[in-house]
Parts: structure tokens; C-alpha cells; sequence
């Protein structure tokens, strides 16, 4: 007979919400597809639903709202108090491109812990009606208000915007296999998707890109559903407890560069644009993976591990009067109950 346990959670360091699909801007190769996803705003119901049922089994360090870009869902104030009530995560942030704040009511600020502010090439604010000048400046003045933490992140011209995925199926297991392995997203941007639990963006837009695009209607699979976790169904905890620890890629990265793709210069693409360009030349790993990058990142994730066991170790040696909470959030995923 099994016996009850009173502390069962699996602890994270990050975990991120797609509050919209579809974004302001439409940056070529967007590792969220939001280039040429079609618009889509999540429900705050089902969102209080998933995170209601996955809040029983795990608790995250920190929440980010993105996208998409997240301030094109209305009720986007909603979806952080949920959060909160619902205690989840230890802070909560949004990530965005800025070209929407100057039109966001100041409750929002009053919400958030941090706010990410994405910033690209000046090339890419053509036709907007903001500068980015303008966006930082409004930035730092609700910062200065309401005190939360604020974080700029610059993309260059090149670096470091990087290809995400291919047209074409990857058909070299070895090869995918490393690249999910090295693979910094797979590690960190898991996220919850219309019931679902997901490693990464990949396994939710591919379909729809592959689709979309018209590149081939062949061999084309539901990702959604083969590549995360149902969060309603029985023994939630022991099954994404499977899916955490498993090295086995995703049926999706067949598809996907990882964070392994060569550098790119960033540009605005619509998909009109894009598919007249699937006509004259479909991406092709050949093309794409940037082979230094990839062993660069093994040589980093090996290290990870390396230090994650460690300190495993380490925790286990520990007395039962530790606190756990404190230590296991200094590791990330842990499964407690096996100290």
C-alpha cells in the first residue's frame, strides 16, 4: 500500500505563458512562429484551469507572460492576478516589444515584478507609430513609478538572432538528437498551452507553419498532441515527471535548430513575402546549423549536468530538517521527494 505523501511538488526555475499568438512585429525565423501565426488570444478561463491543475504538482521561481506579443490580449492585468491568487510562481513578469506600452493602462505596472523589454534594429520600426527611442523612455518612467525591475534586450543586426527551425525533416537522428541535447529552449521555456504542457514553443506552432506555408502536406503530424503532457488526465505528477527527465527529442525537432542556428540579420517578413520566397529556396539544415555553435552548447549543457549532479549530491547528504523549498529553487527542477 502506498503511502500518503504531504510534500509532492516538482520546483522550476521559469516557466512562460503565451497570452497572444500573433505579434506587432513580423520577425523572419521567430522561434514562436509569431511571424505567420494568425491571431489568437488566449482565454483566461482555460488558463485558470491549466494553472489551477498544474499548481498542485509544481511551483516555479518565475512566471513570464510573452508572446506573441502579450499586450495584444486585453485581459492580460486578469491573467497575472490569477496568477497570484492562484500562487504559483514566487514573481511574475511580462515580456514584450514595447510598442504597445504607451497604450497600457498603469494597472499592469502595479502588477508585474520585472518587465522585459525586447529592442531591435531601428530598421524594424518602420511604419510603426512609435520610435524606439519612445519606448524606451516609457520603459524607465513606469519603472521609476512603480518600481519594478526593468531589463532591455538588445538585438543586434546579426547577432544575436539566430535560425530556429527548417522547412525540410532533419533525417539524421544523431544529429537532432544532439541538437535537442544542447538545446537551451528544450531546458528552459517550457510552458502550458490549451491543457497541455510543453517543452518549448515548437510542438504548438509547427503544424500550423507547416501547413500554412504550403511546404508539404506530407508526413505533416499532430505535434500537439504527441509532444506535451495532458494536464487533466490521472497521475499528472509521475507523467510530467516522465516527460521532464526524458533526453528522448521531441517528434517536433525533426524540424528544429535548437539554439543552434546560424546567425541571421533581423528583418520583418510577412507571410505573403515568406511563401513567395518558399518558391525560390526552402531552408535546409545544410544551410542553417551552425556546427560551432552546437558544440559550444554541448560543451555548456555537459557542464550543467555536470554541476546539477553535484549539487545533488550534495542535497542529499543534507539532514530531513532542511529547507527544502529554499534549496531546490538554487537547483531547479527537482522532484523532492527523492531526497
Amino acid at each position: 500500500m502506498l503511502q500518503k505523501r504531504s510534500f509532492k511538488k516538482i520546483y522550476k526555475n521559469y516557466l512562460e505563458f503565451f497570452a497572444a499568438d500573433h505579434c506587432v512585429l513580423k520577425c523572419w525565423q521567430c522561434a514562436n512562429f509569431s511571424n505567420v501565426n494568425y491571431p489568437k488570444i488566449a482565454k483566461l478561463a482555460t488558463f485558470c484551469k491549466d494553472l489551477k491543475t498544474l499548481a498542485k504538482i509544481m511551483h516555479v521561481e518565475t512566471l513570464r507572460f510573452c508572446g506573441g506579443e502579450p499586450l495584444l490580449n486585453n485581459e492580460i492585468v486578469k491573467f497575472i492576478k490569477v496568477a497570484r491568487e492562484i500562487n504559483f510562481a514566487y514573481t511574475i513578469g511580462l515580456c514584450t516589444n514595447g510598442i504597445l506600452l504607451k497604450d497600457v493602462d498603469d494597472e499592469l505596472f502595479s502588477q508585474i515584478d520585472y518587465l522585459n523589454v525586447s529592442l531591435y534594429p531601428l530598421s524594424n520600426y518602420r511604419n510603426l507609430k512609435i520610435e524606439r527611442d519612445s519606448i524606451i523612455k516609457i520603459a524607465k518612467i513606469k519603472r521609476k513609478k512603480y518600481k519594478f525591475f526593468l531589463k532591455f534586450f538588445e538585438f543586434y543586426c546579426f547577432k544575436p538572432w539566430r535560425y530556429s527551425y527548417v522547412d525540410l525533416p532533419i533525417n539524421n537522428s544523431p544529429l537532432v538528437k544532439r541538437i535537442y541535447a544542447a538545446c537551451s529552449r528544450a531546458k528552459n521555456c517550457h510552458t502550458i498551452y490549451d491543457g497541455y504542457y510543453y517543452k518549448c514553443a515548437m510542438p504548438i506552432y509547427l503544424r500550423r507553419y507547416l501547413i500554412n506555408m504550403q511546404i508539404s502536406s506530407k508526413n505533416i503530424l499532430n505535434y500537439e498532441k504527441i509532444d506535451g503532457v495532458p494536464l487533466h488526465q490521472p497521475d499528472l505528477y509521475n507523467r510530467l515527471i516522465t516527460y521532464l527527465n526524458s533526453d528522448v527529442p521531441l517528434k517536433a525537432c525533426n524540424y528544429c535548430l535548437g539554439t543552434s542556428g546560424k546567425n541571421m540579420r533581423i528583418k520583418q517578413v510577412s507571410m505573403k513575402e515568406l511563401k513567395d520566397s518558399k518558391t525560390k529556396k526552402i531552408n535546409m539544415i545544410e544551410d542553417l546549423l551552425d556546427i560551432s555553435k552546437l558544440r559550444e552548447s554541448e560543451k555548456n549543457a555537459s557542464v550543467a549536468r555536470s554541476r546539477s549532479l553535484k549539487q545533488m549530491g550534495i542535497l542529499k547528504k543534507i539532514n530531513k530538517g532542511i529547507d527544502k523549498d529554499a534549496l531546490i529553487r538554487t537547483v531547479g527542477l527537482r522532484d523532492v521527494d527523492s531526497f
